[in-house]
């Protein structure tokens, strides 16, 4: 049977099933296959994401784009391409920012991008600490704080005590960094759409 890639929840169940699969090729050390398969997850993510940029539905689809450009650049990483890992985390960066910065864009979107910015940085944190460049680390660290507080006054946030609702853009807003363990259950290699929980901790130490 032929995928359905017509609708967004055909691309969506389309794109963890290439994601479960890139997981078992990584798992076995079959990087090469992983590749093949995480390549096609992100050919799903962003026509999931695009199609969130064009209305104000599915705002949550900048997270699987996060997560399988994540997984791409964990395949450079074993494969021993530093380069082109730290391009992928780098482009992908880049495209979170622009999303955030983009006023004409759904505030519920912008919202998850905030968020999704967060843990990207911190694993680029994590990329240049292991590359014992300590002086990169901070910097991706010291810019993203700088983005994040500006963002504050951008989106229109309201605090809500007790939830995070996204239809009505009332929201907690949570501009600390994830700790490592939340960054671990919640971003690397993950099976299916993920929505970051509230964000508390710090970012690793080189």
């Amino acid at each position: 049977m032929e995928p359905d890639l017509t609708s967004y929840e055909g691309r969506e169940l389309n794109w963890q099933l290439c994601t479960k699969a890139g997981n078992l090729k990584m798992e076995a050390r079959l990087y090469a296959e992983a590749q093949t398969w995480y390549k096609q997850a992100i050919e799903l993510a962003q026509l999931m994401l695009e199609e969130a940029m064009q209305g104000s539905t599915h705002p949550d689809a900048i997270h699987p784009y996060v997560v399988s450009c994540h997984n791409r650049a964990d395949v450079y990483l074993q494969l021993g391409n530093i380069q082109e890992a730290e391009t992928v985390f780098q482009q992908t960066y880049d495209r979170v920012v622009e999303i955030v910065e983009n006023s004409s864009l759904s505030d519920a979107l912008r919202l998850e991008s905030f968020q999704a910015l967060k843990m990207i940085a911190f694993e680029m944190n994590r990329f240049y600490c292991e590359l014992d460049r300590a002086d990169l680390a901070q910097e991706i660290m010291s810019k993203t704080a700088q983005k994040l507080q500006l963002y504050r006054g951008q989106i229109k946030f309201v605090a809500a005590p007790d939830s995070e609702k996204i239809g009505d853009n009332s929201v907690q807003l949570h501009t600390n960094f994830p700790n490592e363990s939340q960054t671990n259950t919640n971003f690397k290699r993950n099976n299916s759409i993920l929505i970051p929980p509230p964000l508390q901790g710090g970012v690793r130490a080189c």
